[in-house]
């Protein structure tokens, strides 16, 4: 059952690594993720779910967008039950941000970060391996609302 998967989500990777690698050279500085540390407020919504949304605030300190995506592979990567039911894919650079795949038992995401300064797109694609109805997309706009200081700062 997992060689279908597997199989959808390294045909995705692979044609993001196309996209990406004959790009590469084109990109412009402009292109390139641009992130600032500070507050966000955060709404998230899923294809299966529309009508709710959850919102938060959170002190995102990380230094780069490239730093926020090692900040959030190391807090996957540092959980025990993720680990045994998980395992991370590369890293891989896309236009304004990162994509990295994750290949659990039954199911496979593919997480999307894009940041433009002050705003960072999360998109998280879900497959569920037995049940494709249930599969679903979740998008999250976080939005730089301010500085952290005064409060406890903490990585992505």
């Amino acid at each position: 059952m997992l060689l279908p998967l597997r199989q959808t989500l390294l045909t995705g990777f692979g044609l993001v690594a196309l996209m990406t690698a004959a790009t590469a050279k084109e990109l412009l500085p402009g292109d390139q993720p641009v992130f600032t540390p500070g507050i966000y407020q955060s709404e998230s919504r899923n294809s299966k779910f529309p009508d709710t949304g959850a919102k938060t605030a959170v002190c995102i300190s990380s230094a780069s967008a490239e730093d926020f995506i090692n900040d959030t592979r190391k807090q996957y990567e540092s959980t025990p039950h993720f680990l045994k039911a998980c395992t991370l894919g590369p890293t891989m650079r896309v236009y304004q941000g990162y994509a990295f795949a994750m290949d659990c038992k039954g199911s496979g995401q593919l997480l999307t970060f894009r940041f433009t300064g002050d705003l960072i797109i999360s998109e998280i694609a879900t497959q569920i391996t037995r049940s494709k109805k249930h599969s679903s997309t979740s998008v999250t706009f976080l939005k730089r609302v301010g500085n952290c200081s005064g409060l406890g700062e903490r990585g992505a």
